[in-house]
């Protein structure tokens, strides 16, 4: 849970990703901001369709990105499936705001907010978190490097007080973009 651009897509990969590699299946984003109810069943029954052809694959899992503007009919799908018995889907949310706030306020349905809430992560705005700036725009620098451009090794001490200094309105989006041109 995170305003726009803190990160939220980046560490649901991450978490997803973190496993022993013998135990990873595809990860499927959903963008739940575009999908009504019927095109979200489609995907959910695309998804385990696959892993039922073939069953020695790794089980895929969903990622429903931006769960928190789901429609209220397709939430009551979304619920109704996850409730299925023989439905084992593991599901990674991303949300702007928290599902478990918005459904004491009557905005998001309460069984469905439980279900996707078991473990919640909170990620400030980048300007609310400025320790890490270095961090990441160390990985941003890395991520340039693995793509075949010239290999840089990191920030002169300056450049990182100008990027903590920075406000960072659009988050890990506009320090990515900053470090992209910084070294093109």
């Amino acid at each position: 849970v995170g305003p726009p651009g803190s990160g939220r897509e980046q560490l649901a990969r991450t978490i997803h990703y973190n496993q022993p590699a013998d135990s990873i299946g595809p990860l499927v984003p959903i963008d739940c901001r575009l999908v009504d109810a019927e095109q979200l069943q489609f995907q959910l029954t695309s998804l385990l369709r696959g892993q039922h052809a073939n069953p020695t694959a790794r089980p895929p899992a969903a990622l429903l990105l931006e769960v928190d503007r789901l429609r209220p009919v397709a939430q009551q799908e979304l619920a109704g499936f996850l409730q299925l018995p023989q439905i084992d889907l593991k599901t990674i949310a991303t949300a702007r705001v928290s599902l478990e706030r918005l459904a004491a306020k009557g905005r998001f349905r309460a069984d469905l907010a439980h279900h996707l809430s078991t473990l919640t992560i909170r990620l400030p705005a980048l300007a609310a978190r400025r320790t890490d700036i270095p961090l990441l725009a160390q990985h941003f620098l890395e991520q340039h490097n693995a793509a075949g451009h010239k290999q840089l090794t990191g920030f002169q001490p300056a450049a990182l007080e100008l990027l903590v200094g920075l406000p960072w309105k659009k988050n890990l989006d506009e320090l990515s973009l900053a470090i992209r041109e910084a070294c093109e």
